[in-house]
């Protein structure tokens, strides 16, 4: 009997040990140990927190087309302005020619009628600018360059070098054609009295042909060279030299057949009698002058720049 019971109490024990052990293999499948499950939760809860973080940057942060969208507004909202007022001050700081003769014309008070050219060269990166005076019988304008902008009639145009002098131009009234027509020939330079009357010089006769059925009359006398020559009611003469140092373009009989080419296309103004262009290019720098009648007014022109420049000048005389 002792033994019976001895036995029973060894299998019961068994019972229990296999029951517990199947119990703690069930929970070790199913269930993760704290140690692991803490770890497992933080890396979970860091991943969370990055993904939160990455979409709280997308919402807030513009996309790179949007930036660049917003940054070329900027700048455009920023330049336009900035464009404008620097228009503004080109069309206040720098007139333009036709304004500047516009001014200078309007300038002048007198009953004589004023004419004026609407073509003036200006070299690169200069400005124009003009002194005037004017009384009830005459007016006169002297056209300028200068390095900055300057009102007409400026002060500080008086220290304006002669060089950079343009043209100047101008009108006289006489008291009858007859001494209106004696002044034209005059107020073109000295010279003319000792020449023969412009109307006994025809086009078609001379010893030089300038091209265009006109021919000019050759002459030398001592170093000097000239040629002369009729176009419709201008007498035109060109005093030329030998020495070394003349104008290079202003040879008479080349200048001649230029200027003949281009008045072959281009009209001076129409003088009622007599027009007259004398160009001298004795110097480095040659002289033109000009002058017409128109009954009795006596218009004039004079100007140290390329004779062909000048003679573009003159046939853009428009009356204002």
């Amino acid at each position: 009997m002792r033994k019976f019971y001895s036995m029973m109490s060894i299998a019961l024990g068994i019972t229990l040990l296999t029951g517990c052990g199947n119990q703690n293999a069930s929970n070790a499948g199913s269930t993760t140990p704290d140690h692991l499950k803490s770890k497992s939760e933080k890396k979970l809860l860091d991943k969370e927190t990055d993904n939160q973080k990455d979409n709280n940057k997308s919402s807030t942060q513009p996309t790179n087309s949007q930036s660049e969208k917003s940054s070329s507004n900027h700048s455009s909202d920023q330049k336009s302005p900035s464009d404008k007022d620097n228009k503004n001050q080109e069309s206040t700081k720098s007139p333009s020619p036709h304004s500047v003769m516009q001014k200078a014309m309007q300038s002048m008070s007198t009953s004589v009628p004023k004419m004026a050219p609407t073509q003036v060269p200006l070299e690169d990166g200069k400005y124009l600018s003009a002194a005037t005076k004017s009384d009830n019988d005459s007016y006169n304008v002297i056209f300028m360059q200068t390095s900055k902008p300057k009102p007409i009639n400026d002060a500080s145009l008086n220290d304006i070098s002669s060089k950079n002098h343009i043209v100047s131009f101008g009108a006289n009234k006489y008291k009858n054609p007859s001494e209106a027509g004696k002044k034209a020939k005059s107020s073109a330079g000295n010279g003319y009295s000792s020449l023969q009357d412009a109307s006994k010089y025809k086009s078609n006769k001379g010893n030089t042909d300038l091209g265009y059925g006109i021919k000019g009359e050759s002459g030398v006398a001592a170093s000097h060279t000239s040629i002369t020559w009729t176009e419709g009611r201008w007498f035109i003469l060109i005093e030329g030299t030998d020495a070394p140092n003349a104008y290079p373009s202003c040879t008479p009989e080349s200048l001649a057949k230029n200027m003949v080419a281009y008045l072959h296309t281009h009209a001076l103004p129409s003088p009622h009698d007599k027009g007259f262009i004398r160009v001298k290019c004795e110097k480095k720098t040659p002289k033109t002058y000009i002058s017409w009648q128109d009954q009795s007014i006596v218009y004039h022109m004079q100007s140290y720049k390329n004779p062909l420049d000048v003679l573009k000048i003159a046939t853009s005389m428009k009356s204002f």
